[in-house]
């Protein structure tokens, strides 16, 4: 998952071109009463950024298993990134909130993980920063573990969020495969991996709800297909949410994720010509809180091993 993250961020770093954007990147903890101790995140703050200036759009980045928030900082190069994103006006500024998840799966199990999100990190963050308290500025995101945990929040919790990002999301709807860590650290099972407790946290078992409610979220789906289990079951969600037919917009891309930066430097028309049209100027705070998401997903579009067929466009579906 760290390849991926890598190439999804870096590339697309790489294809806008260097920058001398200022921004910040800061590391800070609080005292989380639901996990009964002190609770780290790093959060990006763009050039510009004023406490006492009118609130901007929030992106809250939920990282792997075995991962680090900084990973998208220091793999991913995210602050680069971001900064020549917002430099070239492909999207608003917005902040960006990596909280450690550490081999939660962000569900209250080891930990009330799920609950210290909500509970306890969303209010630290729009009391501390000049964040949007509104969903239609609030997006989350996130990869392999953290996509599960994207997903399930989306699913139990969609008022809070105008869309989601899913980078190779570990939502296998069956089990997990034996060589998964979902199935060794503790989360689903006290001793031993429980299909029980595996099949009621994921989101199948949220979906009856999810569709009973009146809020829809845009999802974005990417899965790298060196990984065929995970490209299987982001396929299949995909499959489902457009079949359910439910408002808002709904993109899957199957794209390799292993590459090389000289594919990606070829590929740089056609990054620019998709972010522009993701995010064009005059957009609404929800459309311009998701352009991050769309710009992330676009790089996919640049990485390849040694393929020369072009990248298709998104499927999309209104009227879900």
């Amino acid at each position: 998952m760290r390849l991926l993250l890598h190439f999804t961020l870096a590339v697309l770093s790489a294809a806008c071109g260097a920058s001398s954007f200022a921004s910040t990147v800061t590391t800070r903890s609080f005292h989380s009463p639901a996990l009964g101790r002190d609770w780290s995140y790093t959060v990006y703050l763009p050039t510009g950024y004023r406490p006492d200036a009118a609130r901007i759009p929030v992106l809250y980045l939920l990282h792997g298993n075995n991962g680090d928030a900084n990973d998208w900082i220091s793999h991913g190069h995210l602050q680069s990134t971001v900064d020549a994103l917002i430099e070239h006006r492909d999207i608003p500024p917005l902040a960006v909130v990596m909280p450690q998840g550490g081999t939660d799966w962000y569900v209250d199990r080891k930990e009330k993980m799920e609950t210290a999100f909500f509970d306890d990190l969303l209010p630290e963050i729009e009391t501390h920063y000049a964040v949007s308290t509104q969903r239609a500025g609030r997006m989350i995101g996130g990869v392999s573990m953290g996509g599960f945990g994207a997903l399930r929040y989306v699913m139990t919790q969609p008022e809070r969020f105008c869309g989601a990002l899913l980078l190779s999301p570990a939502i296998y709807v069956n089990e997990p495969p034996r060589g998964s860590a979902a199935r060794r650290v503790g989360v689903f099972g006290e001793r031993q991996f429980d299909p029980r407790i595996w099949h009621e946290l994921n989101y199948p078992a949220q979906w009856e709800r999810y569709m009973s409610r009146p809020y829809r979220v845009p999802i974005f789906i990417a899965a790298g297909d060196d990984d065929l289990a995970i490209q299987a079951d982001a396929s299949l969600l995909y499959t489902h949410l457009r079949m359910a037919g439910s408002g808002g917009a709904t993109h899957y891309r199957r794209r390799p994720y292993v590459g090389c930066l000289e594919r990606a430097a070829a590929g740089r028309a056609e990054i620019h010509a998709r972010l522009r049209e993701a995010a064009g100027a005059g957009t609404s705070v929800e459309s311009a809180a998701l352009s991050g998401a769309r710009a992330l997903h676009c790089a996919h579009a640049a990485i390849g091993r040694g393929r020369s067929t072009a990248p298709s466009r998104p499927s999309s579906v209104r009227g879900r």
